[in-house]
């Protein structure tokens, strides 16, 4: 019988998707097939998994093709929103970007807030900065998050909007947000 070796641990779970780095882990792998089991809660949705032997790679240089799970997993991912992004601005004005996302609800339910993510790769996040244009010209619930040494998001909570299944918040147009590098 081959040597079981388990290991056990916990990741924080948020409401959002993030990549996820559990470092310093040993699994010996031998050549030929390996059975790895996880036990996640229900609910969850993994997106992907990948084992590396350094620190070479980290997880949010993985990407993943958007799917309806993944092998072994029986929940479907359902698509409740439809997403899109318009880039705004002045053509003269090349140190900031202004993307709009509209989102529009192509669910059957009421969707009772939301987070909008822009994500953003060769920039230190350290240096990255955004504002807000609209709904409201205040930036209170905008952060700018790193993943990585140049890549990061912007994320813009809005807890107390409502979308009407079908509807568009903000009469179809969408949040408006400036990000630009501070150097």
């Amino acid at each position: 019988m081959p040597d079981a070796t388990m290991y056990s641990g916990s990741v924080k779970l948020e409401n959002t998707w993030r990549p996820v780095e559990i470092a310093n882990v040993k699994i010996p792998l031998n050549s030929g097939m390996q059975r790895i089991e996880l036990n996640i809660p229900d609910g969850v949705q993994i997106a992907g998994i990948a084992f590396t032997n350094g620190d070479e790679v980290k997880p949010s240089q993985i990407s993943w093709k958007s799917s309806g799970g993944i092998a072994g997993n029986e929940t479907a991912i359902v698509q409740k929103v439809k997403s899109s992004v318009r880039f705004e601005g002045y053509p003269s004005d090349k140190t900031m970007i202004r993307p709009r996302i509209r989102l529009k609800n192509v669910s059957s339910e009421t969707i009772n807030g939301f987070k909008v993510r822009y994500y953003f790769r060769g920039e230190s996040p350290e240096l990255v900065n955004a504002d807000a244009y609209f709904p409201r010209e205040d930036s209170l619930g905008l952060v700018v998050s790193g993943e990585g040494y140049n890549t990061g998001y912007v994320e813009w909570a809005f807890d107390t909007t409502r979308i009407l299944p079908g509807g568009r918040p903000y009469f179809g147009d969408g949040p408006l947000m400036g990000i630009y590098n501070d150097g």
